[in-house]
């Protein structure tokens, strides 16, 4: 499940490239911003087009036919890309005419083309001093000279290039990119302003001082700008693209869309236009549409890993985390070094459960950024979810210590802070998360079991009410704006379905105390808010669920049992259900109906990985341990976390008669378990390094029940299922 904030995870765009992407797994959730260097994007220098400059036939008219020829043939392959043949014949040229600076000016501009800076100013100087007067030369060798990052020396040329005519459009065009490479963005903008005064249909001039504008958030500017150059170049699809960016950031979509449709008329093959309008979409929480966006602009750059990137995030807000999570792989083995990719990727591995790999992901994006933020908060939500909860007390620091407005890191540290005992600090955390981020559901439902823990019901109860609200916006705005527009469909279908939404939201919060409350080991209070819930909503499967495991934990395993059938018959395709079952049966020794009963929600979407754990132990008790040792290595596999695997492994190696393989190999797997874990306890138990009776305050309840299944005492009562056992 996930919590989607402005729309999903691409729903948060600023048109800059600004990224919000969610997971949530086990009440953790986390957001991260993938930022873009600029709003809009810079571009290299660039050399204009300036064919008066070089062997233009004027140039040429009383040049050599023979000369002649070789230029035609040097232009041809020029505008094939071809600049090594092209400077070739650019040499033959100037082996027969030695003084033609016309010649000098083509052959640095083929330099200019390869990155050859230079030698491309060479030429240029070589050009100047054959005609020093030529304000055309001035202005060309200044771009060369800011090509090559000698930007004070290529101003002087410019400078002297409007001595030579002070109306001379490029050079101004030229110091205004110096100027903007310097950071003087008000000055470029001054100069790219001057050149649209002497040569108004000067596209590059329009495109530079748009993305000025930009820079300086003169986001009205951009618009007006791109507005006059459209008039002059109705054709130039690129001062539409960047008009189109600056209504997106405005807010202003329609307008966007609308000349983003120009772009894609003008240029079909243009891939930037379906991406920006795939992020507007996303946006307007389209996502479907914004899918279909990335789709084709990966159609005509499949090897542009962004693009990948941006595919990925759509796929999961249309619910497709695994396809998310392959677009992701993807990108990754396109740009192994795309930070983005792998804090995108740990943060669907933690919606999709696979901690140790969110683990990995955050790591390697750390690696690559030790500044990301993302990575940390994902970090710290895998740490939380595995159970160590001081490191992910120390990621989430990390995280606030580079943004200190960044919500989900204070979520995350009040869950762990939850898990360490430290209500009240976590209740501090939660509020400053709400504040910073009040759309976001899981903070609510972090602060309603710190203040269940706190003594403060009612308002604990408010916070899940808000929880399961935010948690299910999305369909309850659906069905209001149904009944809004009377289109309710036979029978008042969107009133009555608003109304059972309602009840089973109301139904889920008295669950979501009662969980609080027998985490807290305040049996009494749980049972009553799980009767209520089942009250509130009789056809619910949660609330039988949670009584069912509870009545067990008392030893009322009657009642267990038929909370566990109730929750089945409410839905029977729901994993947990059968789960409760299979425990209650583990429990009072029935494990071939336990195994049944594992087995059954084995085949069922979303089943937790404690399904192979238990029919493990079933199948223990049954003297099955070969398939018992294959269920605790199956379940270790999808999820290292399945600390009670590491249990069951040991009893079965005992069992075998390899006591000291099984005491070696048990005193290696504690690492793998977190300090503070109850089954660290019990496995410490069984190599003889703690007293089990050590565990029995923190077990509460559960005790009677861990001892007699996992322990193997079966002289004690036992009684019921882990709440909070890893996948």
């Amino acid at each position: 499940m996930s919590d989607s904030a402005a729309g999903g995870a691409l729903g948060a765009v600023l048109l800059a490239g600004v990224v919000v992407v969610t997971a949530t797994s086990m009440g953790v959730r986390q957001t991260h911003a993938i930022p873009q260097p600029d709003r809009f994007p810079a571009t290299p220098p660039i050399l204009p087009e300036t064919p008066e400059a070089g062997l233009s036939p004027t140039a040429l008219l009383n040049q050599d036919q023979e000369i002649v020829k070789l230029a035609a043939q040097a232009r041809e392959y020029f505008s094939r890309g071809e600049y090594d043949r092209a400077i070739q014949v650019y040499n033959r040229i100037l082996s027969l005419a030695p003084s033609l600076a016309p010649a000098y000016v083509d052959r640095s501009r083929c330099y200019a083309a390869k990155r050859d800076y230079e030698r491309a100013i060479s030429d240029m100087r070589k050009a100047v001093s054959l005609l020093p007067e030529d304000v055309a030369y001035r202005s060309l060798l200044g771009m060369c000279l800011m090509g090559a990052g000698e930007v004070d020396e290529a101003i002087a040329e410019f400078d002297a290039a409007m001595r030579l005519d002070p109306k001379h459009a490029p050079a101004y065009f030229g110091r205004g990119m110096a100027e903007e490479q310097k950071g003087d963005l008000d000055a470029a903008a001054q100069d790219y302003t001057k050149a649209l005064e002497h040569a108004p249909k000067m596209a590059d001039a329009y495109f530079r001082r748009g993305i000025v504008y930009g820079r300086l958030n003169r986001l009205k500017e951009v618009i007006e700008n791109f507005d006059q150059g459209v008039k002059h170049l109705p054709d130039n699809f690129r001062m539409y693209f960047l008009r189109a960016w600056a209504y997106a950031e405005l807010d202003q979509y329609e307008d966007a869309l609308d000349d983003l449709g120009r772009v894609i008329e003008i240029a079909p093959d243009f891939a930037p236009a379906f991406v920006k309008r795939g992020l507007i979409y996303a946006c307007q929480k389209r996502f479907d549409e914004a899918l279909e966006q990335f789709d084709k602009a990966v159609a005509l750059q499949p090897r542009e890993a962004r693009l990948r990137f941006f595919r990925a995030m759509a796929r999961k807000d249309v619910g497709r985390p695994e396809e998310a999570v392959t677009g992701l792989t993807e990108a990754i083995e396109l740009d192994g070094r795309m930070v983005d990719a792998y804090a995108g990727r740990a943060s669907l591995y933690v919606d999709l459960g696979k901690d140790s790999l969110a683990l990995a992901d955050a790591e390697r994006a750390l690696e690559l950024d030790p500044g990301c933020v993302s990575a940390r908060v994902s970090q710290a939500a895998a740490l939380v979810n595995q159970g160590w909860y001081e490191q992910a007390v120390a990621a989430a620091d990390k995280a606030l210590e580079l943004d200190p407005d960044e919500a989900m890191a204070y979520s995350n540290r009040a869950a762990a802070r939850i898990n360490l005992g430290e209500f009240a600090g976590a209740e501090e955390d939660c509020r400053k998360a709400i504040a910073l981020r009040p759309d976001a559901a899981l903070p609510h439902q972090n602060l309603a079991v710190a203040c269940c823990n706190l003594g403060k019901a009612e308002e604990a109860l408010e916070e899940f009410r808000k929880f399961v609200t935010r948690f299910g916006g999305p369909i309850a705005d659906f069905l209001r704006k149904m009944r809004e527009e009377q289109e309710e469909g036979e029978d008042g279908l969107a009133s009555r379905l608003l109304e059972s939404r309602d009840k089973a939201t109301e139904a889920c919060a008295y669950r979501c105390r009662g969980d609080a409350y027998r985490e807290a080991g305040k049996i009494d209070l749980a049972l009553a808010d799980y009767n209520k819930a089942t009250e509130i909503n009789p056809d619910g499967v949660w609330g039988y669920v949670a009584r069912s495991d509870t009545y067990a934990a008392q030893g009322r395993f009657d009642e267990g049992l038929a909370d566990a059938n109730r929750a089945i018959e409410c839905n029977p395709k729901c994993a947990e259900s059968h789960l409760s079952r299979a425990w209650v049966h583990l429990c009072t020794r029935r494990y071939s109906e336990a195994i049944r009963d594992c087995t059954e929600a084995l085949k069922l979407e979303k089943c937790p990985v404690r399904a192979y754990v238990h029919r493990g132990w079933a199948r223990f008790y049954a003297g099955g341990l070969e398939e018992a040792r294959a269920d605790a290595e199956a379940a270790l596999q999808e999820n290292p976390a399945a600390y009670l695997a590491h249990v069951l492994l040991f009893r079965i190696r005992a069992a075998e008669g390899n006591r000291n393989e099984a005491v070696a190999k048990g005193r290696e797997d504690l690492k793998a378990i977190p300090p503070h874990h109850v089954f660290r306890g019990l496995l410490e138990a069984l190599l003889g390094e703690k007293d089990p009776a050590e565990l029995k305050q923190r077990l509460g309840a559960d005790w009677d029940n861990y001892v007699a299944v996992f322990l193997g005492k079966r002289e004690e009562a036992p009684t019921s299922k882990p709440v909070g056992t890893p996948r």
